[in-house]
């Protein structure tokens, strides 16, 4: 995937539906594996994705892990769409 940053968000296992904090992989703003909580401020200033003069973004973002921690089922959603604004 080159080089993204992390957004660490809740997501929901469908078998057990237990939460745990994901670890969702997406490509915009300062790309350097930064890390991000939903409502935190994109970082620019580097090895830049897009623009920061953008109002309102809809990107593409996809999970490391599929696997459940609480059930170890493999049904966790893969891919997740991220707004920013």
């Amino acid at each position: 995937m080159g080089s993204f940053n992390i957004l660490v968000a809740e997501v929901k296992c469908p078998d057990c539906g237990k939460k745990h904090n994901g670890r969702i992989q997406f490509k915009f703003g300062n790309t350097w594996q930064l890390y991000y909580k939903v409502s935190d401020t994109i970082t620019w200033g580097g090895n830049d994705l897009g623009s920061p003069d953008l109002k309102k973004v809809k990107l593409y973002g996809m999970i490391e892990s599929t696997v459940c921690p609480f059930c170890d089922k493999d049904h966790i959603p893969e891919n997740y769409d991220i707004f920013v604004s």
